[in-house]
């Protein structure tokens, strides 16, 4: 029984052996086969195996698939991923558009504000305003018998003659002042608007005669810093800015020169420094590269110059 068995065996790994020999052409000398037992190698004159050309074909074919399968997920996982950097590119863009234009509403809006308050100042000071009563007699008055006014309550300043107001304006921004300045037939009007933290903060300055003409000087009427008297000289001096002030430090303004302007803020800072330990009080300084307008008391020009001269920090109409 074992023999039989043994036999059926060995029988049917004969033909498989058979079978097999038929597909790839083992034993046969004038082909080239990767079976042959004898070592295969390729010579160009032999007849080339069919099995082992279909099983070449087959592989070379899976080969190829699988690197267009695998070529075809590092292409898609590329285009992913520069598909999420434009996204995220287009993103950023959107935000930062949407971020300019919520900034430029916003400033839009603050300005419609600004000007709807701005106009019912204008609106309220017209109202309350007192008309002068002596229409085309202001050339007849006594010039020093002029006085100033602002009041905060009507929003509006001027001039007073013979106790009627002779020349009523409206406040300019949050608060206009006025006063005489001594010796002299001139006003010196002072505006201050709101600090955004809700002080009051200095703009600029202007002078008016004593028939509430502003007055210029080289077609400069607005004034950066307060102007300064000179009562030996009988000068006005006035500051228009060239650039913005930088801060310099605490300093004592009685030890400043009057009237001098100088070549560099180094030269400014130094000639106050040199009155060291004077007793008086030292406050924040700021140094200014300006324009110096020099005047007589009638307002006519002396001397124009540029240079750096120092102010206290609150005239500076500092934003911060």
């Amino acid at each position: 029984m074992k023999i039989k068995i043994l036999f059926s065996v060995m029988l049917m790994l004969f033909f498989l052996n058979v079978a097999k020999a038929q597909s790839h052409k083992v034993g046969q000398a004038n082909y080239n086969c990767k079976l042959n037992k004898k070592g295969w190698f390729f010579n160009s004159e032999k007849l080339p195996c069919p099995a082992c050309e279909a099983t070449d074909k087959k592989e070379k074919t899976a080969k190829a698939a699988e690197d267009k399968r695998r070529n075809d997920v590092a292409l898609a996982k590329a285009k992913a991923e520069k598909l999420a950097v434009e996204n995220l590119r287009l993103e950023k863009l959107r935000l930062q558009k949407e971020e300019i234009k919520r900034i430029k509403d916003k400033e839009i809006a603050d300005k419609i504000t600004n000007d709807k308050l701005l106009q019912k100042n204008k609106q309220i000071a017209a109202a309350g305003a007192i008309k002068s009563n002596v229409k085309g007699q202001v050339g007849k008055i006594d010039p020093s018998s002029v006085t100033s006014f602002y009041d905060k309550k009507r929003r509006v300043y001027g001039l007073i003659a013979d106790g009627k107001e002779i020349v009523t304006l409206p406040y300019e921004e949050n608060l206009t002042t006025i006063k005489r300045i001594a010796d002299t037939n001139l006003f010196e009007v002072m505006v201050t608007g709101k600090h955004p933290n809700g002080w009051e903060r200095y703009l600029y300055s202007f002078i008016i005669d004593y028939k509430g003409k502003k007055l210029s000087v080289n077609g400069v009427s607005k004034f950066d810093f307060p102007p300064e008297i000179d009562n030996e000289t009988n000068k006005i001096y006035l500051y228009k800015k060239l650039a913005e002030p930088v801060r310099v430090g605490r300093h004592c303004t009685e030890a400043q020169t009057f009237g001098a302007v100088f070549q560099s803020k180094e030269a400014a800072v130094a000639d106050i420094s040199k009155a060291t330990g004077r007793t008086c009080q030292a406050l924040p300084m700021v140094s200014a590269n300006v324009t110096v307008f020099s005047v007589d008391y009638n307002f006519k020009l002396i001397e124009q110059v540029n240079g750096y001269v120092l102010f206290e920090f609150f005239y500076s109409g500092f934003k911060d």
